[in-house]
């Protein structure tokens, strides 16, 4: 039987700023709560999905898959906890049906002793408060009928003759008007929606739509979790307000009208919410870096991210995070971080994103699977090494210390085979000082973790100072990406990763580095190249650090200690260069312990 406490942490629809406030700073949210309502103990069996997105069918049979529902869709699961981690609505045709299965789910699931829990997502989040641009045609048809068209003649007699009011009510599609009412506050959907979590741990694992965002580690749980749901309502209560149902301002995001400009829209009858309006606009909630957009748990340079994630899941008393909202290229389940972080969003819509319809299992005592009614996945993918193209590691050092080379006439034609498996190659032609820095910072990049140094050996072949170079995919290099004004995106919220690219030049001595810079196509990963002019012999202590979390950057350098440096660099690097590498280490150390 699973077991959870009897209190209830979520806060009802009369909170207001003052109270969300109030629960931030006096710390005095569910006081004296031991089991609050989104933790969950001693669940002996869980199956989370994401990001149905209307796809009615493809969520069926995967629940049928799962043996939750029967053919009559009725639940079968037991005690079973089912998590949805959000994107339910939105992109496909079907997200009212979707919601009705699971609205009917959750009193046949308590019946038999198991639970349904639908945590909100970022679309979720916009049909609240008002953001509708994706929402399908289909969706908006689900809801026409007599009651759609008399909230249309409501709001046009509410227009008492204007013409731009009435010509926008006119082009609203059948079905709008309704289902505006119905993701209301006090709507069928709203209402439903509006008691669920943001955030949910079952047992050791947290479940939330996007990530735990990096701020999430400076504030104890049971402050942050409950207040997230309080300015969630807050922020759909304004979206209900009477000076904001004009007919042009029923599509625009409550959280857009408290900006400069959202606000120079309003109608003078909304003068008294602009205070309001403004203060949900800058929630946390809302932004890049809050639960239901952050992608950093799943796209995140490991460097940047390990630690902050290990801090919020230990706020949250949780081993790993299960996040959705980031669509997996292969669409299957994965694991990043060591398996802190498990990447559920396969793409379930398959007509947007061609994807599979796929479940985490959790049995307690076992490791995390995959149910998937295709059959092609049982496990989870766990992490694929940095800048490897997926690859096993260890395979392709083997690739590289013992596979046969062979070299087409031409740059970029060499292949390394062994026992089947093949690798393509660049040849560097290198002098021995030249060869014993490049190898040098691919012993560090390594030992760092950072994944941006192309796989380097040594190889005879017949001549001095040849190296190998992984070389795959299609690369951007800085100076082509600068002149196409391409953007590289940036999903960390503790920082970017080019600011660990300067840590590692300052660390190797590394003073010309802007066209060495090249970026996978797609997916930006970086590549660094051109170190033959590296590691310095240089006694000079004056380092730039660059602007980074202290702790990061305290972790990475204690990596390069004086017996990795005695173990491994010794070999490639000069008594001189070792004892500058140590220096500029040093004086970074004490640049970061100093902050």
């Amino acid at each position: 039987m699973s077991a959870r406490g009897n209190s209830r942490c979520h806060h009802a629809g009369s909170t207001t700023a003052a109270v969300l406030a109030t629960l931030l700073l006096s710390g005095a949210a569910c006081a004296g709560d031991e089991s609050p309502a989104w933790r969950w103990q001693n669940v002996a069996r869980v199956i989370a999905f994401g990001d149905v997105h209307g796809d009615y069918d493809a969520l069926r049979t995967l629940l049928a898959f799962a043996e939750i529902i029967d053919g009559d869709d009725h639940w079968i699961g037991g005690d079973t906890h089912l998590v949805s981690l959000g994107d339910l609505l939105d992109r496909g045709p079907d997200s009212r049906r979707v919601m009705d299965l699971l609205m009917r789910l959750e009193g046949e699931a308590g019946a038999a002793g198991g639970h349904v829990h639908v945590l909100i997502g970022n679309h979720e989040q916009m049909n609240l408060t008002g953001d509708l641009r994706y929402v399908a045609k289909e969706e908006y048809a689900a809801f026409a009928g007599p009651e759609d068209e008399a909230l249309r003649e409501a709001a046009l007699k509410r227009t008492r003759g204007a013409k731009h009011d009435e010509a926008v009510i006119r082009k609203r599609p059948a079905g709008f008007f309704a289902h505006r009412a119905a993701f209301s506050p006090r709507g069928a959907y709203g209402r439903w929606l509006l008691e669920k979590p943001i955030i949910a741990v079952i047992n050791d694992t947290a479940f939330v739509h996007g990530g735990l965002y990096p701020q999430a580690a400076a504030i104890p749980a049971k402050q942050w979790v409950p207040a997230l749901n309080a300015t969630l309502r807050e922020a759909t209560e304004l979206r209900a307000e009477k000076s904001l149902q004009r007919a042009d301002l029923l599509d625009q995001n409550v959280v857009d009208l408290g900006t400069p400009k959202g606000l120079a829209s309003l109608p003078p009858s909304a003068k008294s919410l602009r205070p309001n309006l403004q203060r949900v606009a800058s929630a946390e909630l809302f932004g890049a870096t809050g639960p239901l957009w952050y992608r950093g748990n799943a796209a995140c340079h490991p460097a940047l991210e390990a630690l902050p994630l290990q801090r919020a899941l230990a706020q949250l008393g949780a081993a790993r995070v299960a996040v959705g909202h980031t669509p997996q290229a292969d669409h299957r389940i994965r694991s990043r971080l060591n398996g802190r972080v498990l990447l559920l969003d396969t793409g379930m819509l398959k007509r947007y994103y061609g994807g599979q319809p796929r479940a985490l299992l959790l049995v307690q005592g076992e490791a995390p699977r995959v149910l998937s009614p295709d059959g092609q996945q049982q496990t989870v993918v766990a992490d694929a090494p940095a800048v490897l193209g997926g690859q096993d590691a260890e395979r392709l050092d083997q690739l590289f210390e013992r596979g046969i080379l062979r070299e087409a006439n031409g740059p970029g034609g060499a292949t390394l085979t062994l026992d089947g498996a093949q690798a393509k190659v660049e040849v560097l032609d290198l002098g021995n000082r030249a060869r014993r820095r490049v190898l040098a910072a691919h012993r560090i990049d390594r030992q760092l973790g950072l994944g941006f140094v192309p796989l380097v050996a040594e190889r005879g072949e017949g001549r001095d100072g040849v190296v190998l170079r992984l070389n795959e995919g299609e690369w951007l290099t800085e100076p082509a990406r600068k002149q196409a004004k391409r953007i590289v995106p940036n999903y960390c919220g503790a920082g970017h990763p080019f600011a660990l690219i300067r840590l590692f030049d300052a660390l190797i001595g590394h003073q010309r580095r802007a066209q060495e810079i090249a970026y996978s196509v797609p997916g930006y990963a970086i590549r660094l190249t051109g170190h033959d002019d590296a590691f310095a012999a240089s006694s000079s202590n004056e380092v730039a650090a660059p602007d980074m979390p202290a702790d990061v950057a305290i972790a990475l350098l204690e990596r390069v200690d004086e017996t990795f440096q005695e173990e491994v660099l010794s070999i490639l690097l000069s008594r001189p260069q070792l004892r500058a590498l140590e220096a500029r280490r040093s004086a970074l150390l004490g640049h970061y312990r100093r902050r």
